[in-house]
């Protein structure tokens, strides 16, 4: 759509107008989000420079326990990172479903996914909000394919909402933007009839364009909904749709039903202050921003973030202090003199005078009247110093919610199973960012499930993970023929069906793994028996090279002892015995069974025992016989078949039912 400059106009007037409301309504957060970070990540962050101008001359030094804290929790979410598993609405999605899982899980597997939900949740911790974005592009320059990508948003302060939304996941709004500097001389390329003039508009805290140089364009994206009213119809088995259905075979409508709704569709405009230089329509319902908020709580209608850094930062910056103070208290303490008399170092002053620069193993000295030199007991730093430091560095535990325990440090507890228990009561203080985290990508499933059947809407081959990180290459929406019906069915057509989604926050596979394997160990050796029974899930979760035949071997060994069952695959690979060898064995069988009968007998002869060596003597050799009769036989056909081939040619078939080739007359 080809908008007239008037109507260019109206959306930059617009988009102007939104920006500095959310601006100003989201003004105090931002200013604290950029405190907090360069807190931690800033050199010298942590003394005010009130407090460096008062200390001029005396020691300012950082000992930063925050930083500790905020660590572990990133470290928690890296290994416990919640997942995203799809359900379908009815039975008949559930395979589907599995699809959608796999895909959404493929999708998160890479590595600008994975990055993109680190940073987010770092920003958050520390600062009280991050941001990550969907997008969609094409796979590679050599395919029409496109795929989902979920991409990190290296400044969260570049990011504005609705200050009227409502929902922590920010989808109730009817905007966001994304601001950024382009140095002028690509924006010159890129948009050579724009405007090049420089503008202060779409800036603000964290994102104003001092970060930049000064030769730099603030171009700003600019996501808006707008409304737009859409039919759809229910069919008579139940489904709906967004098309009105086709008509039947006899050229009749089939039964539906239609209703209105109210819906929006999002438009995507890429703007200076001045002009729009793009347009376009994002081809989801759903605004593709992802806000990760750490700790949120409304206030008479004002909505304040923040991350465990906030409340730190006073004990942070008072523990520095003690710190510093009390450095300075023990290099000021003067040296412990001895106390001597000049008879004492008669003869020995040179000695002495060295003292403190020489590293002589011994002093010697002179008795005066029966004494010899002795020194002042060394002073003691002020004992309200270190208990000052050790309510400072509680206070720093408190407010960030991590103690000891979860910090890696030893304490009381000796069993794994305690140790454990109270690093998880250690925290509980974190679970609140998890939790955000949880509610951010509960919101990025639903992205994804509104966006993958009109990506993935071709015939083509995707790439799924399963629960194991096990990857597998699925076809979908393949058109073939019922063999029944003789309809055209779709295979794998993910455009069917509707889907939930839920955020699983357990331990990652690679945590369950390494437990799993070290509880198996342990019960292997302590009861091999009961190992035993469970040996093929041991070899599965261990980490090794040749891994695969590892636990090949193991289970050919488990189905070989009977305590497994072959899958259909095992079934497949094991050797198939031939109709001679089942011969012989039923042979061996018969005549085992009747050595077992003539000793259990009481007239257990010599006879007996060789009338059964005979019998079995004598069906080998039967069976011998009979296996060199049948390759006669065949040597005979083969040779007949040969003949008829060289006299006039002759054209041949397989028979199943003998196992034989036939020649057709």
């Amino acid at each position: 759509m080809v908008r007239k400059p008037k109507q260019r106009d109206t959306i930059i007037t617009e988009a102007l107008e939104r920006f500095d409301r959310s601006e100003s309504a989201e003004h105090h957060n931002r200013e604290m989000w950029l405190e907090d970070m360069r807190f931690v990540h800033d050199e010298d962050s942590q003394w005010t420079q009130e407090s460096k101008d008062k200390r001029k001359g005396r020691p300012c030094m950082t000992f930063d326990k925050v930083s500790q804290a905020i660590d572990s929790m990133i470290g928690d979410q890296l290994i416990n990172s919640p997942s995203i598993k799809i359900r379908g609405f009815e039975d008949d999605d559930a395979d589907t479903a599995e699809i959608y899982t796999g895909l959404i899980r493929s999708i998160l597997n890479k590595q600008e996914a994975d990055r993109a939900q680190k940073t987010a949740y770092k920003h958050a911790v520390t600062g009280g909000f991050g941001v990550m974005r969907i997008l969609n592009d094409y796979a590679d320059d050599e395919c029409f394919d496109q795929d989902i990508m979920l991409k990190a948003v290296e400044n969260p302060c570049s990011v504005y909402w609705d200050a009227d939304a409502k929902l922590v996941t920010k989808e109730d709004g009817m905007f966001f933007f994304i601001v950024d500097d382009m140095p002028k001389a690509e924006f010159e390329r890129a948009y050579p009839k724009a405007s090049v003039t420089q503008s202060d508009k779409f800036s603000g805290v964290g994102d104003s364009s001092q970060w930049f140089g000064k030769d730099n364009i603030r171009v700003a994206e600019y996501f808006r909904k707008v409304p737009k009213k859409r039919t759809i119809y229910q069919l008579a088995d139940g489904s709906v749709v967004d098309e009105p259905p086709e008509l039947d075979p006899m050229g009749q409508v089939p039964e539906f039903r239609a209703r209105e709704v109210d819906g929006f569709k999002i438009e995507i405009f890429k703007i200076t202050g001045s002009e729009v230089l793009e347009e376009s329509e994002w081809t989801g319902k759903y605004l593709p921003i992802i806000p990760v908020f750490g700790k949120v709580i409304n206030i008479n209608g004002e909505f304040k973030y923040r991350g465990a850094v906030r409340k730190a930062k006073d004990a942070q910056r008072t523990y520095n202090m003690e710190r510093s103070n009390y450095i300075e208290t023990v290099a000021l303490q003067p040296k412990q003199p001895y106390l001597v008399t000049g008879a004492m170092l008669k003869g020995h002053e040179k000695q002495w005078s060295e003292m403190n620069t020489s590293n002589r193993p011994a002093l010697t000295y002179n008795l005066d009247q029966g004494m010899r030199p002795t020194r002042e007991s060394p002073q003691m730093a002020p004992q309200g110093l270190l208990t000052g430091l050790q309510i400072s560095s509680d206070d720093i535990k408190s407010a960030t919610g991590k103690y000891d325990a979860s910090l890696g440090a030893r304490s009381n507890e000796t069993s794994g199973v305690a140790i454990q228990a109270r690093k998880a009561e250690g925290d509980v203080g974190s679970y609140e960012y998890i939790d955000e985290l949880v509610s951010a990508l509960e919101y990025a499933g639903r992205i994804m499930i509104d966006l993958i059947p009109k990506i993935y809407d071709t015939q083509r081959q995707i790439r799924i993970l399963g629960d194991d990180d096990s990857e597998k290459v699925m076809q979908i929406n393949k058109a073939k023929r019922d063999l029944i019906t003789g309809e055209i069915v779709t295979q794998n057509d993910l455009s069917r069906g509707k889907y939930d989604v839920v955020v699983d926050t357990g331990a990652s596979y690679a945590t369950k793994r390494i437990e799993t394997a070290s509880q198996l160990s342990a019960v292997m050796a302590q009861n091999p028996q009961l190992g035993m029974l469970g040996a093929d899930m041991w070899a599965k979760s261990l980490d090794l090279v040749g891994a695969d035949e590892f636990i090949k071997r193991v289970r050919a060994m488990l189905i070989k002892q009977g305590i497994a069952k072959p899958t259909e695959e095992e079934q497949a690979e094991m050797p198939q015995p031939n109709q001679q060898q089942v011969q012989m064995q039923q042979a061996h069988m018969q005549l085992e069974m009747a050595a077992k009968e003539a000793d259990i007998k009481e007239t257990n002869s010599k006879a007996d025992l060789n009338s059964a060596k005979a019998m079995m003597e004598q069906a080998e050799m039967s069976v011998i016989a009979g296996e060199q009769a049948q390759l006669k036989q065949q040597v005979q056909q083969l040779a007949a078949l040969l003949d008829q081939v060289q006299r006039g040619g002759a054209d041949f078939s397989f028979n199943e039912q003998s196992g034989q080739l036939v020649a057709n007359r």
